[in-house]
């Protein structure tokens, strides 16, 4: 019998190893397309989430700067894949984020060809000045998203960086009106890991202050900042902001970044606040760099008098600085200043107190507190050469009268020459005669002012002073003059309104009347108007002058500071009670109600039992703010003599000064029937 093969088997063979394959093939296909798509989706997910998280870095730190409040912000550099039964994952993705250029000293952001009045003119005088800052960058390490941008944060803008161009994702807050804010990155931090950090922001420099600045003649004011953002995209960034010029960008030979230049607007004021933030490590607190004036009205005092001096220690980006020592001392011989040597408290400031000294032969004296950051000049601040103008000093002219008539010979004269004014006339934008000249601040920002001796007096110290600084400016106030007997000085005008100059030299001396039209930077003192003197009373504790102030210009005016010049009545020395014995059968000493300022909008606005004196300048406890248009009521009472505390009536005329936020000052004159 013979048998034949049988190839059933081999059917069943084959259609195993057809399924093995067909297994494989789908699980190679599986693993190679749908498990990198699948992770694709995911890594892209977490870029979305980072995102979101850097705008929070970028917010933690702008608001840093302006509040001063340490922030957090948690960042997840890297993320997880799903578990799979059967496929494989490649190693979890991670992300790097590091500070860069933070430490770097040589990449700045600056500000150039910013000019500030007052004594903050002598650090903000148009000079560059820099700041070192830099970048906050996130780099992803995706295994599949391959085209994932670098997230990069730069002065206030967070910004995606792809291979092709830039997209940003946040507008900018570097420049919004009217108002320059810079806060500047400092520290070192890297972290590189799959899982989430956590930045922990902290402000080493809170923008606390703002300073008024405009252009230098013929310049605008610039800000240059490092970029990797184009000249496009800044220009993109500022299109609605109404003073922006141009963006200039400017190469950095072997950088990876360049410097685009900002051009703004000319004739524009600008308020500055400048800030510091820091991350991680190597966090630099900024050094003290000048000394500034909380008021800039010029006291008056009788000799022997005394009056408080305060003084404001700024670092270079305009805010307070504590536990800085300060020395201080006089120009004049016989005056004095006390403390000599302090440190600054919380708010950056130190208060002296001046006491003038006795005078004959003349009838006025300008005396001068000299203080200085250079511990070096502790013989200098007590001497008539002593610099005022650099940053790191500061002058504080003080006026004190003759109140005894000594040495005047009954009219005042009796010096060896003649102190005068020349004629000033003939400059540009000034006109008149006799004494009284105009100034027209639309032509010129400034005038020369030169006083002269008859006969000559060479090598002669020669005084400058005015009755109102909110209308203008003298630079020097204290000079020498030359082989011809002569000394200059600058008048800057500043608002409208009129100006007594005095000259003095030898114990004689002149008045030149200016009056200042048309001046091109609105203060708020040109803004406050005195509408009416209601009323001046006295008796039953009620020594009182009534008035009403109008704002008459387009922003709020804050008034931050009193002072009462003086009083037609002399004997009205004071303003608020003090200590004393009362009878009634009390035979202990008492503290009275203190000096009273109200308005009929805040209510008091001096919360303290302290008097102060006439011709001292007291803070006020409230600040009083008065919006466009809007008129409000003052009452000022208290006022006594000196020596007893006895009421006063303050007379038929008083003279108040009120000093603003925005630095500038307004002289009053309230007259009463």
């Amino acid at each position: 019998m013979q048998f034949r093969g049988d190839r059933r088997g081999q059917a069943i063979q084959i259609g195993a190893v057809l399924l093995l394959g067909a297994i494989v093939l789908s699980f190679a296909i599986y693993q190679s397309t749908v498990v990198p798509e699948q992770n694709r989706e995911i890594e892209f997910q977490h870029s979305q989430t980072v995102g979101d998280q850097l705008q929070d870095a970028r917010n933690g730190i702008v608001s840093t700067g302006s509040t001063g409040d340490g922030r957090s912000v948690s960042v997840t550099l890297g993320t997880q894949y799903p578990s799979r039964v059967i496929a494989m994952n490649p190693a979890p993705p991670s992300g790097t984020l590091a500070t860069v250029g933070t430490t770097d000293r040589s990449i700045n952001a600056t500000i150039a060809n910013a000019e500030a009045t007052g004594e903050t003119g002598d650090f903000w005088n148009g000079t560059n000045r820099t700041y070192n800052t830099g970048s906050l960058v996130y780099r992803p390490g995706y295994n599949e998203y391959r085209n994932a941008p670098t997230t990069w944060y730069e002065n206030s803008v967070l910004f995606d960086e792809f291979r092709d161009a830039n997209l940003t994702e946040t507008g900018q807050r570097l420049i919004d009106g009217t108002t320059i804010s810079l806060v500047a990155l400092n520290g070192s931090y890297r972290a590189s890991r799959t899982g989430s950090v956590s930045l922990d922001f902290r402000g080493t420099s809170v923008s606390s202050r703002t300073v008024s600045v405009t252009n230098e003649t013929g310049s605008n004011v610039t800000i240059t900042v490092p970029t990797r953002l184009d000249e496009q995209n800044w220009e993109e960034l500022l299109a609605d902001e109404p003073h922006f010029v141009d963006a200039r960008p400017v190469s950095v030979a072997g950088a990876d970044y360049h410097l685009m230049q900002i051009v703004l607007e000319r004739s524009v004021t600008y308020d500055l606040r400048l800030s510091r933030a820091g991350l991680g490590t190597n966090v630099v607190k900024p050094e003290p760099a000048y000394l500034t004036r909380v008021a800039e009205n010029t006291p008056t005092v009788p000799e022997g008098g005394k009056v408080d001096v305060t003084v404001e220690v700024r670092d270079r980006f305009d805010n307070p600085k504590r536990d800085v020592e300060v020395i201080a001392g006089t120009s004049a011989s016989g005056s004095t200043v006390s403390p000599n040597s302090l440190t600054s408290d919380g708010d950056g400031q130190v208060t002296v107190t001046y006491e003038a000294p006795s005078i004959s032969g003349e009838s006025q004296l300008t005396d001068h507190v000299q203080l200085s950051l250079n511990t070096s000049l502790s013989s200098a601040v007590n001497g008539s050469e002593f610099n005022g103008s650099t940053p790191v000093n500061v002058s504080v002219p003080i006026r004190v009268d003759n109140s005894d008539g000594s040495g005047l010979g009954g009219n005042g004269g009796g010096g060896a020459y003649d102190t005068t004014w020349k004629d000033p006339s003939g400059q540009t934008g000034v006109s008149g005669s006799n004494g009284v000249y105009r100034v027209d601040a639309s032509e010129t920002s400034s005038v020369t002012l030169t006083g002269e001796t008859t006969p000559v007096a060479e090598n002669a110290s020669m005084e400058f002073t005015l009755n109102d600084s909110s209308v203008g400016s003298l630079s020097p106030t204290t000079t020498r003059t030359d082989s011809n007997g002569e000394a200059t000085t600058t008048f800057t005008p500043m608002s409208n309104g009129a100006v007594a100059t005095f000259v003095s030299s030898g114990g004689s001396g002149e008045q030149l009347d200016l009056i200042v039209e048309n001046p091109t930077v609105q203060t708020s003192a040109n803004s406050v108007q005195l509408i009416t003197n209601s009323e001046s009373k006295s008796g039953n504790d009620n020594q009182s002058v009534t008035f009403e102030l109008e704002n008459t210009g387009s922003s709020v005016a804050t008034i931050q500071n009193i002072t009462v010049i003086n009083t037609s009545n002399g004997n009205a020395e004071i303003v608020g009670n003090g200590t004393r014995v009362t009878g009634g059968g009390r035979s202990d000493p008492y503290v009275d109600a203190g000096p009273e300022l109200r308005s009929n909008r805040s209510g008091t606005l001096l919360n303290t039992t302290d008097p102060f004196n006439v011709g001292s300048t007291v803070t006020l406890n409230t600040t009083s703010s008065l919006s466009s248009g809007e008129a409000t009521q003052y009452k000022l009472a208290e006022f006594r003599q000196s020596a007893n505390y006895k009421q006063r009536d303050p007379g038929s005329q008083v003279y108040v000064s009120f000093g603003f936020d925005d630095g500038s000052i307004k002289v009053v004159e309230l007259n009463f029937p």
